[in-house]
């Protein structure tokens, strides 16, 4: 009876080895394929153009304040050396009006910038309290990356 329940138990081992093995990578990609798919449903419901854009950055209008309002600046100040490259959309916004008067009124008109009036990017499996950068080629995302100004600047030269 012994010989019996320790080769159950190795069997039983060596099922927990095989079927754990593969399964978290796989996840994972399949993780990211959905999480990429419903970015790009997000932007083409937003404006069908901006999968045509090489770089998309969304800000949250909630989370990290200083993050928010450090990638704000940066990019309001430089949009004239990055608005051919980058599309920049905020998310999250709950009162336009007091929003219109905390951001510069002519980087709101350009065509490069967007309001998620629908809040696409609050959904739980795109939300970020974080800006982030979604880089794009072929109408496709290939990565996506919280916000940085190096990290921008890398990809838009």
């Amino acid at each position: 009876m012994s010989k019996l329940k320790s080769f159950n138990l190795l069997v039983l081992i060596w099922l927990l080895f095989i079927s754990c093995n593969d399964t978290t990578k796989d996840k994972a990609e399949e993780f990211l394929k959905s999480r990429y798919a419903k970015t790009i449903q997000a932007l083409q419901s937003i404006d069908s153009s901006l999968i045509k854009s090489d770089l998309v950055v969304i800000i949250p209008n909630e989370g990290c304040g200083g993050c928010i309002s450090n990638a704000t600046s940066y990019l309001t100040e430089n949009i004239s050396d990055i608005k051919a490259k980058v599309a920049v959309v905020f998310t999250g916004i709950r009162d336009k009006k007091l929003f219109r008067l905390q951001v510069d009124k002519d980087f709101l008109k350009l065509e490069s910038v967007y309001i998620d009036e629908d809040n696409y990017f609050l959904d739980s499996d795109l939300s970020s309290v974080y800006p982030q950068m979604i880089s794009l080629k072929n109408e496709e995302v290939t990565s996506i990356q919280t916000f940085d100004t190096g990290i921008l600047a890398t990809l838009i030269n």
